[in-house]
């Protein structure tokens, strides 16, 4: 893999290595925090099971929240919610 540095989850999106994207969501999360702190977030209200609601906050201090699910979705919730990469299966 190439090197890749976060800097920010909600402008970085998109661009993250197409190999994170087939990664089981254990593993893309704790790639994920090589770059920042991970911590998932109460869905106990307006998710589908399987859905978890995570934030992550850069050494910069820019915050994002996000959606994984248990088939590799993964979508950025602000300012406004869009699907980064569809997963598989769903």
């Amino acid at each position: 893999m190439h090197v890749f540095v976060l800097v920010d989850l909600h402008t970085q999106a998109e661009l993250l290595p197409a190999a994170v994207r087939t990664w089981p969501p254990e593993r893309f999360l704790s790639w994920l925090q090589l770059y920042g702190e991970v911590f998932e977030l109460d869905t106990r209200y307006g998710y589908d099971p399987g859905t978890r609601l995570f934030g992550f906050r850069a050494p910069s201090g820019l915050y994002t929240a996000f959606t994984l699910t248990e088939h590799g979705r993964l979508c950025v919730m602000f300012p406004h919610y869009r699907v980064v990469w569809p997963g598989t299966a769903e």
